[in-house]
């Protein structure tokens, strides 16, 4: 699957990207076979039985097709719901699949088209029905940025114009996101009031190691906190060390398989969360795809400068010129400013 980059909302005034609304749910291929629909999920398995309610080859005109999308089931409001998504089977709501792309279509690899003409053979494809339709897009993305606020989505997808369907994580997509979210790796618990006191955090870098970023002690209902003392298998005998950095005093390893998707202020410069908050497992991610890039310290970094340079007044104090003579002068004059 194509995965997007994390960037600013700078990239919405772009007119080299189309924006989407990034939707909060399952990351799916779908894949036609005559009349026979099979879904797969991020990961590789085979979801199709947990969706008895997508009933819909005769909406995808073709005989067989590979369209990639979301899995969502929307709320009264109208707006995505990950929590009915993790108890659709209790809930009353049709899930719906929002598709965004087509891979293949009729034995044709559509991959390397660009994204303009792989969009205008979808819209020819697929007729939408109430559990199928295809993602609404716009070339504007501060307003589309603006409708994503009002309703407190997720945020928006940039994909650049002309670009091809690439497998793996690359800067053709871009997600700007409305908060600061990130997947993580269930790495250890604590134990100092409950069974589970907060959740260890790690992610892996470079190469392949888990770096623990900090743990997470707040967000959880008694209902999450039950269903984690279930899921989480203490790795009391680990054979190498899982996770690199100071671990608290109380740390208690699990194995490290488990996913979730944490909010947080910022990230430290010795790359730890503040102020984080649990928001729910994710079983649709793989341990190994939470990277330490998610964090964009680099991009960071060029928020920061470029939030500096245009605070700071330089007509009042310019930057000093290294090759102008200095000139004499009768008194001295300061300026003082609130640097940032």
């Amino acid at each position: 699957m194509m995965l997007a980059k994390i960037a600013d909302k700078k990239i919405l005034e772009s007119k080299d990207y189309i924006f989407e609304p990034k939707i909060d749910g399952y990351r799916a291929l779908c894949i036609k076979e005559k009349n026979k629909l099979k879904f797969f999920s991020r990961t590789g398995h085979d979801i199709t039985h947990n969706f008895p309610e997508f009933k819909f080859p005769q909406n995808i005109k073709a005989i067989s097709c590979q369209l990639d999308g979301e899995i969502a089931i929307f709320d009264e409001k109208g707006n995505p719901s990950f929590h009915l998504m993790q108890h659709s089977s209790k809930s009353i709501h049709n899930a719906v699949f929002i598709v965004f792309d087509i891979l293949e279509k009729d034995g044709q690899d559509l991959k390397t088209l660009p994204l303009e003409d792989r969009k205008k053979i979808l819209s020819k494809t697929i007729v939408e029905d109430q559990n199928l339709q295809i993602i609404p897009y716009s070339e504007n993305g501060p307003a589309l940025w603006k409708d994503i606020s009002k309703r407190k989505l997720e945020g928006v997808i940039a994909k650049k114009k002309g670009s091809s369907y690439i497998d793996g994580r690359t800067s053709q997509w871009l997600k700007v996101k409305i908060q600061n979210t990130i997947d993580c790796v269930i790495v250890g618990i604590t134990q100092q009031k409950r069974e589970i006191s907060s959740l260890c955090l790690g992610l892996y870098d470079g190469d392949k190691v888990l770096k623990f970023i900090g743990k997470v002690g707040t967000g959880f209902s008694e209902k999450t906190l039950d269903q984690l003392a279930k899921l989480l298998k203490k790795d009391e005998k680990p054979k190498i060390k899982p996770v690199s950095g100071v671990l608290p005093k109380d740390f208690i390893p699990v194995v490290p398989i488990n996913v979730c998707e944490v909010k947080y202020l910022e990230a430290t410069k010795d790359i730890r969360l503040r102020a984080p908050v649990f928001l729910k497992l994710r079983d649709d991610k793989l341990p190994t795809d939470c990277l330490l890039d998610q964090l964009n310290q680099n991009h960071t970094s060029t928020t920061k400068l470029a939030t500096y340079n245009e605070k700071r007044d330089f007509t009042k104090s310019p930057e000093p010129n290294p090759k102008a003579k200095a000139k004499k002068t009768s008194s001295l004059i300061y300026v003082i400013q609130k640097h940032y």
